[in-house]
């Protein structure tokens, strides 16, 4: 991290790691509560970009050689939720990533129906821009996700996402990062 990061640490025992390589550039990163970690794995990447953690025992966690596009919103919240991006993803920029809706919404017994979760993005993923990946999601790897879509869910291997929901358009699919 370089003094252009913005870090803001409230409570304790929180850890940031950074692994061999790892870069974090124009970052806002704000940890509200205890014994939370970020973990940037070996040559990982993250620009201009904000990490949010409301809650405790939480773990945002992007995989090795994976970068961020800019302006990408990772909102991690209420106790023990974990955002994890696997190895070799790639996502465009503003995309948005919300394991919590950060309120409470409630029935009319007042109880609470919108429980936070987490998500997992699996190796190899590659996200257009504008996407915003939802609680409770799982993708499994090697996926495509379309510009602007909503994603929520479980979604196999080698396949392409798109829409509002979002639902697999293609299978039998993967990327590369050049052209060929």
């Amino acid at each position: 991290m370089r003094d252009s990061e913005r870090l803001s640490n409230r409570w304790g025992g929180n850890r940031i790691v950074l692994k061999e390589g790892a870069k974090v550039t124009g970052a806002n990163i704000s940890v509200i509560g205890n014994d939370n970690q970020i973990i940037f794995h070996k040559n990982s990447l993250v620009r201009d970009s904000d990490i949010v953690i409301r809650g405790n025992n939480c773990v945002f966690s992007l995989g090795s050689n994976s970068d961020t596009g800019v302006r990408s919103f990772f909102g991690i919240g209420e106790d023990g939720v974990a955002l994890t991006i696997g190895q070799d993803c790639m996502f465009s920029s503003d995309c948005r990533f919300y394991t919590t809706d950060f309120h409470s919404i409630v029935d009319d017994k007042n109880d609470r129906v919108n429980s936070p979760n987490n998500i997992v993005i699996g190796d190899h993923v590659w996200l257009g821009s504008h996407v915003a990946i939802l609680k409770n999601t799982f993708l499994e790897g090697n996926n495509i996700v379309g510009t602007g879509s909503v994603v929520k869910g479980q979604f196999i291997k080698n396949t392409v996402i798109a829409g509002n929901p979002a639902r697999i358009i293609k299978k039998d699919t993967n990327w590369l990062r050049e052209r060929i």
